[in-house]
């Protein structure tokens, strides 16, 4: 259960859509701060760092989001796999 609420995040940065998919949009996507028409991926970063940090604390840290930072996403870009981001419950 951990990966499908850690996976979003990562894939919503990279591609604009939280499956990961142009071709499959969940409602309401690509969210503005998200799409991959209008924002460049260093400001799709900002705009999940400062969703994450807006998280009620205990949420964050139940999942593993607490110290998810630019650099962290950063790191995990291109991947494919949120297993590179560390600092989540399920070592992302």
């Amino acid at each position: 259960m951990a990966l499908d609420l850690e996976r979003p995040p990562v894939m919503e940065v990279e591609t604009g859509y939280r499956s990961g998919d142009a071709m499959h949009p969940l409602p309401g996507e690509p969210r503005a701060a998200y799409d991959p028409v209008g924002t460049g991926l260093g400001r799709r970063h900002r705009a999940k760092v400062a969703e994450l940090a807006a998280l009620d604390p205990d949420q964050a840290r139940l999942l593993g989001l607490e110290h998810v930072s630019e650099r962290t996403l950063e790191r995990s870009g291109g991947s494919g796999s949120v297993q590179a981001v560390p600092g989540s419950a399920a070592d992302i």
